[in-house]
């Protein structure tokens, strides 16, 4: 099981650093599962959506939008990870189903409106 992150399926303003790594997470989970599809190895992408942690607190977004919208139990995330894991998916979207739409959303809307939509998630308060 490896984790990457709903912000890895798009460009991620205001957080292009931390969208491109789980990104590159996700495709390397995604490479690996191919390469050892005739093992008795499994690999499971995880992309949690916003969970309660202190990740917004540590990477400086409490102003965000997201911090400040609801977020997923990380007991829940971890439930939903290890049951994916088990049945031999290739990965999950984690939290609740509002989470898991917004994402499906971002996966098939145009470039420039998942972007602009991505950015207002992640957009500090106040900031232009």
């Amino acid at each position: 099981m490896i984790t990457s992150s709903v912000a890895g399926q798009g460009p991620g303003p205001y957080q292009s650093t931390y969208a491109a790594s789980k990104a590159f997470v996700h495709s390397f989970g995604r490479a690996l599962r191919h390469e050892l599809r005739d093992t008795a190895v499994t690999v499971t992408s995880v992309l949690p959506g916003p969970t309660d942690t202190t990740f917004f607190a540590r990477a400086d977004m409490e102003e965000a939008w997201v911090a400040r919208g609801p977020k997923a139990d990380p007991s829940d995330v971890a439930h939903q990870a290890f049951a994916a894991m088990m049945a031999g998916r290739g990965q999950v979207v984690t939290g609740s189903w509002l989470i898991k739409a917004a994402n499906l959303l971002s996966a098939y809307a145009p470039e420039v409106l998942a972007t602009r939509m991505q950015a207002a998630l992640a957009k500090p308060r106040g900031r232009g």
